[in-house]
């Protein structure tokens, strides 16, 4: 496989470095060349696995492939109400059809969510170049962006409010967070709830007024939904549901500070590795990711001039208040 693959790629990325005009030139030779190899390639895997590829047919190619049709259809019928443009409909039809979610994400949303919100799952460390014709622009809040409001035209970055945006360094609504969860571990769900709403509410204002609306949006919210009040109240309910059904409210509460969170990973970070939850997080692609990041190491010359310091052997190192069971195994959603 290594000369199959690796290196035919390494001398096509030395010819090009040294060659590009050249390579450029005769692109459409380089392409139908690369073609023909890929079908050479498929048929000597086919004759050397024919045995095996027939018993796994047998065994489950009808169930596999009525799966991946399905799944292909629905992610192109997904993709037409939200992604412009046929090539992002057939990239996201492929993306989510042809890839079977791991055995560990039975309970979990892989690859798009029932409202079609398509992106990266947990872990997924493949590059940008990938999927750069299907990435959004920035919204408005916080990084002053572009507001979504059902305008189904070209885009670029810059549009909207300019890049004028904010980096949330410590918010009101966070303190009622920290309030609910303090509440919360003493037993007071009530209190903790309460504080919780609060929180919510002062992020909800926070966004809602970051920039002024658009008449657009605003005709839109009130002729389909009853309004962007109603459906903050809609969501309100929908939550004090959740909360009312938890068997364990500390889920509700971390997911609600997650969000109000937005634009700043840190003190989501700090919570998470504080208490483990959300548990109901999308779990790593990966079966066994290996252990949280509890901690970071020394600088380099804090470590090397300081006698009084020695070097942690590892990032999974819990700092001093950190008292949690040891990585991996918590958190629970790693």
């Amino acid at each position: 496989m290594f000369f199959v693959v690796t290196v035919p790629v390494i001398i096509g990325m030395t010819i090009r470095h040294f060659a590009k005009n050249f390579v450029n030139k005769k692109a459409l030779i380089i392409q139908r060349i690369s073609v023909a190899l890929f079908v050479l390639v498929f048929i000597a895997i086919y004759i050397e696995e024919w045995e095996n590829i027939i018993n796994f047919i047998a065994r489950a190619g009808l169930i596999a492939a009525a799966l991946n049709i399905t799944m292909m259809i629905i992610g192109f019928y997904v993709a037409k109400f939200f992604a412009s443009g046929v090539a992002q409909q057939r990239c996201i039809s492929l993306e989510c059809g042809l890839q079977n979610p791991p055995a560990h994400y039975a309970v979990y949303v892989f690859c798009a969510n029932p409202q079609g919100w398509w992106g990266r799952d947990h872990g997924n460390d493949n590059g940008i170049p990938p999927d750069g014709f299907l990435r959004t622009l920035a919204g408005v809040y916080p990084a002053g962006g572009k507001l979504d409001d059902w305008s189904y035209g070209g885009q670029q970055d810059g549009d909207g409010n300019g890049g004028n945006g904010i980096t949330p360094i410590m918010l009101a609504s966070w303190t009622d967070f920290m309030i609910g969860e303090v509440e919360l571990v003493a037993g007071n769900e009530a209190a903790a709830k309460t504080a919780m709403f609060t929180g919510m509410a002062k992020s909800m204002d926070k966004v809602t007024t970051f920039k002024a609306r658009t008449d657009r949006f605003d005709g839109i919210m009130d002729f389909y939904f009853g309004g962007l009040d109603q459906v903050i109240n809609d969501f309100y309910a929908r939550t004090s549901d959740e909360w009312d059904d938890a068997s364990d409210k500390m889920n509700v509460l971390g997911m609600q500070y997650f969000v109000a969170q937005y634009g700043n990973g840190l003190d989501a970070y700090n919570f998470y590795r504080r208490t483990g939850y959300p548990t109901t997080l999308q779990p790593n692609i990966e079966a066994n990711p290996g252990g949280f990041i509890r901690s970071f190491f020394y600088p380099a010359n804090h470590a090397n001039t300081n006698s009084n310091i020695t070097q942690k052997d590892g990032v999974t190192d819990p700092v001093f208040w950190d008292t949690n069971p040891g990585s991996p195994g918590f958190p629970a959603a790693n």
